[in-house]
């Protein structure tokens, strides 16, 4: 169950960065400044799938959910992460591993219930 977690997560973060990037700006720049816009998702409502993973990331203690944002919604090699949020590259590996299996658990639970 948490491979299923994780695809959840990398769509969930996929989704948080404005979704797949072709390296191909779809409008310029100053285009999305003079709009007020930054990101083409803003604006739009998160489906429900990823709501309910979003709702698990924010149910998470600060220790757990700033290394799983980091992991998941930001771009760059996990060194690079780690120096950003002040810790070995193998606490944030532990953290973000910590955090999937909380989430994970979290989503299982939400299943059940719902059924």
């Amino acid at each position: 169950m948490i491979a299923w977690t994780r695809v959840r997560l990398t769509q969930w973060g996929r989704h948080c960065r404005g979704g797949y990037k072709t390296g191909y700006p779809t409008q310029a720049a100053f285009v999305n400044a003079l709009s007020g816009d930054r990101c083409k998702h803003e604006g739009e409502e998160m489906p429900a799938d990823m709501q309910e993973v979003q709702r698990a990331v924010d149910m998470l203690p600060s220790d757990f959910r700033q290394p799983i944002l980091k992991f998941y919604t930001k771009a760059g090699p996990l060194w690079l992460k780690a120096v950003q949020l002040e810790m070995s590259r193998e606490t944030l590996k532990r953290r973000v591993g910590i955090a999937e299996v909380k989430i994970d658990q979290y989503l299982e639970d939400y299943a059940n219930a719902s059924v």
